[in-house]
């Protein structure tokens, strides 16, 4: 007010408002409990979905490699970043997928480090919906798939893995 009060004329109307930081609260609105009990949160919301497992990551940053990098920095990436698993992308798509055991697979067979990702990558990771809940995500993660792709409201990929599952779901 003190700030304004050159700009102000004798007819302007001036209204404050002041408010408090919530304390009164926190037994009421600030409590899922009580808030679940006057509906005012969707049961859903105990349900864990590919958004909350998103929400829930450190490493929030989509990682790739490209097909035409080599499995020696494949390797450097996933080494530097403690990750098992890289989606291969090709001009802003998902072509491929490169995992630490399809990389000692091939290394173990002969391959050389200066090989390129593209002679190597498994299949793409597969997408799921945003609302994809837990379960459904579950049931695309397996032995030849350790990860599934999901794009966020505004269109931004995410990669979740087995162990953001199990992270998400052991709480």
């Amino acid at each position: 007010m003190l700030q304004l009060k050159e700009s102000l004329t004798r007819d302007d109307l001036v209204v404050v408002i002041f408010h408090d930081h919530g304390s009164r609260y926190v037994g009421k609105l600030y409590n899922d409990e009580w808030m679940r009990d006057r509906k005012w949160l969707d049961e859903e919301s105990k349900e864990i979905t590919a958004a909350n497992i998103v929400g829930r990551k450190e490493l929030k940053k989509f990682l790739t490699v490209s097909p035409d990098q080599t499995l020696g920095e494949a390797i450097a990436i996933m080494k530097q970043l403690g990750l098992s698993q890289l989606p291969v992308m090709k001009n802003e798509e998902v072509v491929g997928s490169v995992t630490d055991h399809s990389l000692l697979t091939h290394l173990l067979d002969g391959a050389d480090r200066n090989q390129l990702v593209s002679a190597v990558m498994g299949k793409p990771f597969p997408f799921v919906d945003w609302k994809s809940t837990s379960k459904e995500i579950s049931g695309h993660i397996n032995r030849e798939n350790s990860a599934v792709l999901v794009k966020d409201i505004s269109s931004v990929t995410h990669i979740i893995t087995e162990y953001d599952l199990i992270q998400a779901i052991a709480g």
